[in-house]
C-alpha cells in the first residue's frame, strides 16, 4: 500500500481550507502554497495552518491531520507530529481525570482492526481554539 502524502492549509484570501500537495514556492508576502488536487495552480495559504495528513481516519472515516482535536474519555487531545520519535501523537491538552496534562500517546495505539482510529475528530486548533482552552 502506498502512503498518501497530502496537506491542508487555510487560504490567505478567504480562509477556506484547501487540500493538496504542499509547495515551497512563496507568494509576494512569503506565504507557502498548496496545489489543490487535479489543479494546475497554486493557492497561497497561511503557513501557521499547514498540516500534513496522518494517513489515518477517525471512526467516522474523516481524515486526520496535524492540528486536529479529538475528545477521549479522559482528555481533549491535539494531534501533533513528534520529530524526535518520528510519529504522530495525541497530546493531552485538557484533562478530565488524573491523566497528566501534556502527556502524549502515539496515534498507532488507537488504530482498530479496520484501519480506522477508535476516536472522532471534533475540530481543529484554528477553527475551534476554544476546544483547547481549559
Amino acid at each position: 500500500m502506498i502512503r498518501e502524502i497530502k496537506f491542508r492549509g487555510k487560504r490567505i484570501d478567504n480562509g477556506e481550507w484547501v487540500y493538496g500537495s504542499y509547495t515551497h514556492c512563496r507568494d509576494v508576502d512569503g506565504n507557502p502554497s498548496i496545489i489543490p488536487f487535479r489543479a494546475n495552480y497554486h493557492v497561497p495559504v497561511d503557513r501557521e495552518t499547514v498540516g500534513q495528513y496522518t494517513g489515518l481516519s477517525d471512526r467516522n472515516g474523516k481524515e486526520i491531520y496535524e492540528g486536529d482535536i479529538r475528545e477521549g474519555d479522559h482528555a481533549i487531545y491535539l494531534i501533533e507530529w513528534n520529530a524526535e520519535k518520528a510519529q504522530y501523537q495525541a497530546k493531552a491538552i485538557q484533562t478530565k481525570t488524573v491523566l497528566i496534562k501534556h502527556c502524549s500517546f502515539p496515534l498507532w495505539q488507537y488504530v482498530e482492526d479496520d484501519g480506522k482510529c477508535r476516536f472522532v475528530v471534533i475540530g481543529n486548533r484554528w477553527d475551534n481554539p476554544d476546544l483547547l482552552e481549559g
